[in-house]
């Protein structure tokens, strides 16, 4: 639509940008890697606290969770926020992450103790599904296939020269 730019359209424009930019190059790696190696995909869709959101005081209810809220729940930074409590959902979550990276260093499969094989790798490259890591913790097709789609129809070279340090 040929419309300004403004508070009413941001998730618009946020999504644009964050697809082109993020989701689109994970997307595509996720694809790839998954030919050659088990490759284990994820979502973070925890709208908990902290959160990058809530550090930067934009209201959760207008933006969500967002890019780098996982951060949070794996190194849990005492110096940007509280430490997190036994027994809530937080804590909850940043224990089920933290198994699943040592896991998955360990052994190679993020597996947590008490959820055996409920992250599981990418079997079709095409049809790539993903760990929705919240309180509910589920394998879920990728949630922006039909994005993904769209990009991937306008068939955009990506121009490596504005970042000098990647390797041609």
């Amino acid at each position: 639509k040929n419309e300004p730019i403004n508070f009413d359209n941001r998730d618009r424009i946020s999504k644009a940008i964050g697809d082109r930019y993020i989701v689109q190059g994970a997307h595509k790696g996720l694809q790839i890697h998954s030919r050659i190696a088990p490759t284990y995909g994820y979502i973070f869709d925890f709208p908990g606290n902290p959160s990058v959101t809530t550090t930067l005081k934009f209201n959760r209810n207008d933006w969500g969770v967002t890019h780098m809220d996982d951060l949070q729940y794996l190194f849990n930074s005492t110096l940007l926020y509280a430490p997190l409590v036994v027994g809530t959902p937080e804590y909850k979550v940043s224990r089920f992450m933290t198994q699943a990276w040592v896991n998955f260093a360990y052994s190679g499969k993020p597996n947590v103790n008490h959820l055996k094989n409920i992250w599981t790798p990418i079997s079709d490259p095409l049809n790539v599904t993903v760990l929705e890591i919240n309180s509910l913790n589920r394998m879920i097709p990728f949630p922006f296939q039909e994005r993904m789609d769209f990009w991937t129809s306008l068939q955009l070279q990506f121009d490596y020269s504005v970042f000098p340090i990647v390797p041609r």
